[in-house]
């Protein structure tokens, strides 16, 4: 009976460690962020331009930008979506990127005001 217990608990934690493994062919959260940065810079791009000028098709124009952002960090449209996919069912994992794209969001606006604000002072 023991032994049973054993193997059950045994056959539960290697499953449930096993499931917390990336995938290889998953890109690592250091490699998704600066794609995911590129590509929502590209989406927000995309509707501003139709907002300024609405003869722009805004899905036209956010498909073309995001090919661009694919050719730029060599990826294929498939692999960055199954990457992102992958990232949206694992919420632990993309709040993870998120946060950092967050971060670096706050520090750039830091800088962009501190040079704004202070520039006779350099």
């Amino acid at each position: 009976m023991r032994l049973s217990f054993l193997i059950l608990f045994l056959f539960f934690f290697i499953s449930c460690n096993q499931r917390d493994k990336m995938p290889k062919d998953v890109y690592s959260p250091k490699k998704m962020e600066p794609i995911l940065l590129d590509y929502f810079n590209a989406e927000a791009y995309a509707k501003e331009l139709h907002k300024k000028d609405s003869s722009i098709n805004d899905t036209t124009e956010s498909l073309r930008l995001q090919q661009l952002v694919f050719k730029k960090h060599k990826i294929s449209k498939e692999d960055f979506y199954r990457n992102f996919n992958y990232y949206n069912s694992h919420p632990e994992l993309m709040a993870q990127v998120l946060d950092s794209l967050i971060a670096h969001h706050a520090e750039v606006e830091k800088r962009i005001r501190k040079r704004l604000f202070f520039k006779e002072y350099e």
